[in-house]
């Protein structure tokens, strides 16, 4: 059984993979499901997955799993015990596949959970011969769609996440268990991205551009889960590059000035000219003393908690 993790940063069309992979016959790939073993383990500071699980450390993972599983039906209890998970690693895994038989399809050749913006643990999951498929998009249309989404929303904290984001995962671009998937390329280029996905998965992907996805534990007929709305079919183009519509935000104007670096690394289109350039260069220029404030401000507390 191959075990995927979908990442990525926010708003970069994890939750649409997850759904797409989770329609197929034989995967089983939830979003946002089985965070415990994150969430907890840090909390925890677990950092080596690959040490013995103290029983506290048992207890309190496994506590935890059950009251998030039952959130939507699922009793891991019946699949998964204290004494099989000696480590991080044997709870993740024995998780995933006990996922599997709990959605009723035991000879899944897929199962795998998608997890946003995950760092601390991408490697170790990596050399645990788990599969981990890392979204990214166009900067400039996930700080657009982020601040048509979320009320927290704030410029400077959600680029530097970005390239933060990108940076990280680029470093493990050549290991034969990471795939990079631009977000754009799916949608304009699907059947080419699909083919890959298909022999780094190990699985035959179907497409139907009117079939229902499914969304964790239910089936429900394909709904968008854009800022803007205006997604209305599977494999949609209206999601990519709506930055053009939007030049003089601020949202383009820093991100087409600040990020360039790695908006070309991949590929991305940087204007040549915008009409705002006075803004432009205030906003990166402010841009720039906040990253600096925030890495001075990480030296200190590293001092302090020594």
């Amino acid at each position: 059984m191959i075990k995927v993790l979908i990442t990525g940063q926010m708003r970069s069309g994890t939750t649409f993979l997850c759904n797409f992979l989770n329609s197929q016959k034989d995967a089983v790939v939830y979003a946002d499901f089985i965070r415990t073993p994150f969430q907890i383990g840090e909390n925890l500071n677990i950092k080596d997955t690959n040490a013995p699980l103290t029983e506290r450390q048992k207890n309190i993972l496994f506590s935890n799993l059950i009251a998030e599983s039952s959130a939507i039906g699922l009793d891991f209890s019946k699949h998964l015990t204290r004494e099989s998970c000696n480590t991080w690693n044997d709870f993740f895994h024995q998780a995933l596949e006990a996922l599997a038989i709990l959605d009723g399809n035991e000879n899944a050749k897929l199962t795998g959970i998608k997890k946003t913006e995950e760092t601390l643990y991408l490697k170790s999951i990596l050399d645990g011969n788990c599969k981990i498929i890392y979204m990214i998009r166009d900067a400039r249309d996930v700080l657009l769609s982020s601040k048509n989404r979320f009320s927290h929303y704030k410029i400077f904290p959600f680029l530097k996440r970005w390239e933060e984001n990108l940076e990280f995962a680029n470093q493990f671009a050549e290991h034969p268990n990471f795939k990079i998937v631009q977000y754009e390329s799916l949608m304009l280029d699907t059947e080419r991205v699909l083919k890959e996905l298909e022999t780094f998965l190990n699985i035959k992907l179907v497409v139907n551009q009117n079939q229902k996805l499914k969304n964790r534990s239910y089936e429900d007929i394909y709904n968008d889960n854009s800022s803007f709305g205006d997604i209305s079919k599977l494999f949609d183009a209206k999601g990519v590059d709506r930055w053009k519509k939007s030049l003089e935000s601020d949202e383009v104007l820093i991100a087409s000035g600040a990020a360039t670096n790695l908006l070309s690394k991949f590929n991305y289109e940087i204007p040549q000219s915008l009409s705002n350039k006075g803004r432009q260069r205030q906003l990166v220029f402010k841009y720039k003393i906040y990253r600096l404030y925030k890495r001075f401000t990480k030296i200190i507390r590293g001092i302090l908690n020594r």
